[in-house]
């Protein structure tokens, strides 16, 4: 019931999107609350149920606890997520499999998002031809794109999973101020990782052109400013329509778990605190026997307000500029 309740409450806000904004909007909104969604579900079914029932009720009293303390225990439960998701051991064969999916997945997020805020998809044809053309087109951009973000991102985001996993179990027990610190380090390491694999394929494509180390060299030099600019900015890098940000970001996989994660349950404890309606609410996301859903459910939920927020600043702004 809750799931038919859930995807009318989807198609809904996705009309109301429909209605006002344009296709990059619904595009990015999509692949957002799908991503977030396959996200948790999975999580939902890797779980034991010791750690679901712990976590149910660990979110279940947060109304009696302070805002500090929820946040500060949020690690801790975190990482038994994680450990329930990607193994015990990080060095084993079960966390690179499920670390390789992972990337597989967040990158193709990634380069969605990166294609259609770029203007790279024109869903426009006026016969079978064109569209079979376009069809044909998008798959080998998508390809190229995909498959060398595989190169680029398997050994860093492997890397960073142990990265972000070290930094988090320092986080427990911690103040609030120090954990900011951790966040902000984990932020920096994990970008420092990426762009270290980022060189790295950017070598061999260089060397398989038949370039030699003096030329790669001189070449990093000259564009090693242009590429941290540009791969930041998630903008095309020379004069191609390809963007290193696409690799670089798909690296932050886990740490936007956790901030999400942290998000989640941040709202759920508001939610708790608005009484009778808050406990109804609650009790609708059925955080009893699916927890992780019930978050993933909460973030999509948040997402999709400042979707909708955004759309009507939108109508705001043309009716005040004319």
């Amino acid at each position: 019931m809750r799931d038919n309740l859930i995807l009318v409450s989807l198609l809904m806000l996705t009309a109301s999107l429909a209605i006002g904004n344009s296709i990059d909007d619904i595009v990015d909104w999509a692949t957002l609350v799908g991503g977030i969604w396959a996200l948790f579900n999975a999580i939902e079914s890797s779980v034991n149920s010791d750690l679901r029932k712990r976590t149910s009720n660990w979110l279940k009293t947060s109304a009696i606890k302070r805002y500090e303390e929820n946040i500060l225990d949020t690690p801790i439960y975190f990482l038994e997520t994680f450990k329930s998701v990607f193994g015990d051991k990080t060095l084993s064969w079960k966390c690179l499999k499920r670390s390789f999916i992972a990337s597989t997945l967040f990158i193709m997020l990634v380069l969605i998002a990166y294609l259609n805020n770029n203007s790279l998809i024109h869903l426009e044809w006026t016969s079978f031809k064109e569209l079979t053309d376009l069809i044909i087109s998008y798959s080998a951009l998508g390809t190229t794109y995909f498959s060398l973000g595989l190169i680029a991102n398997l050994i860093p985001d492997y890397i960073s999973l142990f990265e972000t996993r070290w930094i988090l179990s320092k986080a427990v027990g911690v103040t609030i101020k120090k954990l900011l610190i951790l966040l902000i380090v984990d932020v920096i390491l994990t970008g420092l990782i990426s762009l270290l694999g980022i060189f790295i394929l950017l070598a061999l494509l260089f060397f398989y052109q038949g370039g030699n180390i003096q030329d790669f060299v001189s070449s990093f030099r000259t564009e090693f400013l242009s590429i941290i600019i540009s791969t930041i900015d998630f903008k095309a890098f020379g004069r191609t329509d390809f963007s290193l940000g696409i690799f670089f970001y798909a690296s932050y996989f886990t740490s936007i778990w956790f901030y999400m994660f942290l998000t989640s349950t941040i709202l759920v404890r508001i939610i708790s605190t608005l009484g009778y309606k808050g406990e109804r609410l609650l009790s609708f996301l059925d955080i009893d026997q699916e927890p992780f859903n019930a978050l993933g459910f909460v973030m999509i939920i948040f997402i999709s307000i400042i979707f909708i927020l955004k759309f009507f600043n939108i109508i705001a702004q043309s009716l005040l500029h004319g």
